[in-house]
């Protein structure tokens, strides 16, 4: 299907595309955040998404045949590579920023609040870089 069927093809390449650009490693940033503020159960929440990753990862590359996600798109790869550079640090800018909003029991900040106004630059930021709502 993968090689003689253009919709599957398709999807399968649009798969793809979505795993190069995800990163376990923020994911996880982002669920320990979580679990600071007590939210339960997010542990499993993280196993379960790193697990279904890796899983959905090595379909995909015995489906296209490949070693690498984008191997045989080395340009994309290499985009979405440096992209992180820049995508990466502005995560962690926002993380922190999360961090310290509730721990002043802040969640709601009005604009012209210097933390709610990083905030929501962050939420630009990393979502100009991701060329996605983030």
């Amino acid at each position: 299907m993968a090689k003689h069927w253009p919709f599957f093809s398709a999807h399968l390449r649009s798969v793809e595309i979505a795993l190069a650009k995800a990163s376990i490693d923020v994911t996880r940033a982002y669920s320990d955040l979580a679990a600071e503020s007590g939210c339960e159960g997010i542990a499993e929440i993280d196993e379960l998404i790193s697990t279904e990753f890796e899983r959905t990862k090595r379909v995909v590359l015995a489906l296209t045949d490949q070693h690498r996600l984008l191997e045989s798109i080395p340009w994309l790869a290499r985009s979405i590579e440096v992209r992180n550079l820049y995508v990466d640090p502005l995560n962690a800018i926002q993380i922190e920023l999360l961090r310290r909003a509730r721990s002043i029991g802040q969640t709601d900040l009005p604009p012209g609040d210097v933390l709610g106004d990083a905030l929501r630059r962050s939420v630009q930021a990393v979502a100009s870089g991701m060329r996605t709502t983030g």
